[in-house]
C-alpha cells in the first residue's frame, strides 16, 4: 500500500457573524482568515508508526470590535429546555475562566500540533497562543495547551486520515454483536491548561486532568466514561473578587452515535 500524501494545506477567509440567509450582522469588523499546514515526518503506515506536525494561524477583526475567551472544564452539558429549569438550578456547565467582553481591534491566534502513533498507542498535543490588540492600545497575550494519549486494550490501531491531516475513525477489530464481539476498549488520559490573565484582563487560569475509558461498539457508536479533576488557579475577575486554588471533581458519561 502506498502512502503518498504526507502534507496538507488549507486556507480560508470568512465574514461573520451572519444571519440564516447569509446577511452580515453588525456594523463593524466581523472578518478574518485561517490557515493550516500539516506534515508527516514519519509515515510507516497505520499501526507501524507515524509522527505528525502541524501549524495553524488565524487572524480576525472581531464583529463590533468585541472578543471574549472563556472555557469550562473538560465537560460540556446543556439543557435543551433551559427556560423551564427551576430558579437556582444551572442549565449548563458555567465557564470557570472568562475574560469577559474585550473591546478589541483585532487578534492573532497561533497553534502548533504534534501527534504520534504506533501499534495500539497514540498521543497528540497542541499549544495555542493568542495576541489581542485592545482598542485602547493595550496588547494582551493568552495561552493554552493540551496533551492527550490513548491505548487500545483490544489491539486496534488509530487510523490516520492523510487527506485531512487528522486521526481517523476507530474501527473495532471485533465489533460488538450477539455472537460475542466485544468492540474496542480504550484507556485514555488528557492534560490541559489555559491562562487568560494578562495586564488589565484577569480571566483566570485553569488546569484539567482527565482519565477515561472508551468503549467503541462499532465504528459509529461509542460510550465514554470520564473522571475530570480541575484546578482553578485563580477565578476570573468578572465573577467578583479573585479566589485562588479552587478544585472541582467531575464524573461524566457520554453516549454517541454518528455516521
Amino acid at each position: 500500500m502506498s502512502y503518498e500524501t504526507t502534507s496538507t494545506y488549507a486556507l480560508s477567509g470568512f465574514r461573520y457573524p451572519t444571519g440564516p440567509y447569509g446577511g452580515n450582522i453588525g456594523d463593524s469588523g466581523g472578518y478574518g482568515l485561517a490557515t493550516r499546514l500539516t506534515h508527516l515526518l514519519v509515515d510507516n503506515g497505520d499501526g507501524n508508526g507515524l509522527v505528525h506536525v502541524g501549524f495553524d494561524y488565524s487572524y480576525a477583526n472581531p464583529a463590533n470590535n468585541v472578543i471574549q475567551y472563556r472555557n469550562q472544564p473538560e465537560v460540556f452539558t446543556t439543557e435543551a429546555g433551559a427556560s423551564n429549569v427551576p430558579v437556582g438550578v444551572p442549565s449548563t456547565v458555567p465557564p470557570f475562566v472568562n475574560t469577559g467582553p474585550i473591546s478589541a481591534q483585532d487578534y492573532h491566534l497561533f497553534d502548533a500540533e504534534l501527534a504520534y502513533a504506533i501499534g495500539s498507542f497514540y498521543a497528540q498535543s497542541e499549544v495555542l497562543y493568542s495576541i489581542v490588540r485592545q482598542r485602547n492600545g493595550e496588547v494582551d497575550t493568552f495561552s493554552g495547551a493540551y496533551a492527550h494519549f490513548g491505548y487500545f486494550l483490544t489491539g486496534e490501531s488509530r487510523s490516520y486520515n492523510r487527506k485531512g491531516g487528522v486521526f481517523g475513525r476507530v474501527k473495532p477489530l471485533d465489533p460488538f454483536n450477539r455472537d460475542g464481539g466485544c468492540g474496542a476498549w480504550e484507556v485514555a488520559g488528557r492534560w490541559s491548561y489555559i491562562d487568560l490573565n494578562d495586564k488589565s484582563i484577569q480571566g483566570g487560569r485553569m488546569t484539567d486532568l482527565t482519565f477515561g475509558i472508551n468503549w467503541y461498539l462499532n465504528q459509529f457508536t461509542k460510550f465514554q466514561f470520564n473522571y475530570i479533576h480541575s484546578f482553578l488557579h485563580s477565578s476570573p475577575a468578572v465573577y467578583g473578587p479573585v479566589v485562588n486554588n479552587s478544585n472541582a471533581d467531575i464524573f461524566a458519561v457520554r453516549a454517541q452515535v454518528d455516521f
